[in-house]
């Protein structure tokens, strides 16, 4: 059963193909658990210094019964 994907943008505007990478991938988590309720994405940029090279951290909170 398809789970519901949430994806939050901090520190940074939202792209849309980062945003259906992170669909794709996650969706491969059914054949290991498919009993997800939720799943909830942060991608997050903390450096947006010029002259630092772009760093992400991103942050998966899946929520299973």
């Amino acid at each position: 059963m398809p789970f519901p994907i949430r994806v939050t943008w901090k520190n940074h505007d939202p792209s849309p193909a980062v945003t259906g990478f992170a669909h794709e991938q996650l969706k491969s988590l059914e054949r290991y658990a498919n009993d997800i309720v939720d799943c909830h994405v942060v991608i997050d940029s903390p450096n947006r210094h010029a002259g630092i090279a772009r760093q992400f951290r991103v942050t998966v909170d899946l929520h299973l019964p």
